[in-house]
């Protein structure tokens, strides 16, 4: 459980006393949206300054965002190989449970690593093996493509094909991050063979074949969000819980910003002009790849709401 919570990036919580991670999760709003161009960094430029040279492209060494993404996914990854030490210890445990927690810890290893390689390239592999001293012996001068597959090929031959706890990882979760392992990997080929599986035979950690919500929107409401059709893997945060770090804080950090708004916080992660441009078809439908930011589509950035404005 403790390997799962670190899934929302968030290793401290409690605004205003400790520290919380505002860009640690697999969003990556900041290191992937702000930083490619899909969105605005948004607030006033004296609020999180840090994020201001992510969006210029002049990041240096010494900036928080960077620390932050790094812990979070090297927490994740000590957390799960402190899992799979205490299961190599554990005598009360049945076979198929030990199975079972294996292939979680190693999806979820994998994953973890994976977010650092996204972001920092090439990184350090760390296994339950490494402990104190041999942690020292670490290195990072290859690129980690073989471990995570390694785990990730351990979790689906150990994971069952349905849960009994909601937000617990499947063998098909399993597969499906495989596939976009090897999508990075440039492998379109084995990528195109795991993900049709994944697409013909899989079902979410209840067993329901997976498949398009009737409406679109139902992906974003409370009460269907979770453990829908679509998800192929999705973890549970509590809510109302008297914690601010266990509801998935940093992805709530878009709302409407300023002292008339209901939320008053916090008016980051803006959608850009660019994102609305890739909207644009042609008459046939299809994307306008090379051409879609030669101009730009009507928008409302920069009125008020009493405004009036037309498309």
């Amino acid at each position: 459980v403790g390997t799962y919570s670190m899934l929302d990036g968030s290793y401290f919580e409690d605004w205003g006393n400790n520290y919380f991670n505002q860009n640690g999760g697999a969003s990556n709003w900041v290191l992937g949206s702000i930083r490619g161009g899909d969105a605005y960094k948004g607030t006033e430029p004296t609020d999180f300054v840090d994020l201001n040279s992510v969006e210029t492209h002049s990041v240096q060494p010494s900036n928080g965002v960077l620390g932050n993404k790094w812990t979070a996914c090297y927490d994740g990854i000590s957390r799960a190989n402190q899992t799979l030490r205490s299961l190599a210890g554990a005598t009360d445990i049945t076979d198929a449970n030990r199975t079972r927690i294996e292939g979680e810890a190693k999806f979820l290893r994998a994953h973890f690593h994976f977010e650092a390689l996204k972001v920092f390239g090439v990184v350090p592999f760390v296994s339950e093996t490494l402990v104190g001293p041999d942690l020292k012996t670490v290195t990072n001068d290859h690129m980690i493509w073989s471990e995570i597959k390694a785990d990730l090929n351990t979790a689906i031959a150990n994971l069952p094909e349905t849960q009994i706890n909601a937000g617990r990882v499947n063998k098909w979760a399993a597969k499906a991050l495989l596939g976009k392992v090897l999508m990075f990997q440039a492998d379109y080929a084995a990528a195109e063979d795991v993900l049709q599986d994944v697409y013909d035979n899989g079902t979410t950690s209840s067993g329901a074949a997976y498949a398009l919500l009737p409406k679109y929107g139902d992906i974003f409401r409370v009460a269907t969000e979770a453990s829908n059709t679509e998800s192929v893997f999705d973890y549970q945060a509590s809510a109302l819980d008297g914690s601010i770090g266990n509801g998935n804080y940093e992805n709530t950090l878009n709302q409407p910003h300023g002292g008339t708004s209901k939320t008053s916080c916090c008016g980051f992660f803006q959608p850009s002009q660019n994102l609305v441009n890739s909207y644009k078809v042609d008459d046939g439908g299809l994307p306008l790849i090379n051409t879609y930011n030669d101009s730009d589509l009507k928008n409302d950035e920069g009125l008020l709401s009493a405004d009036p404005f037309s498309p």
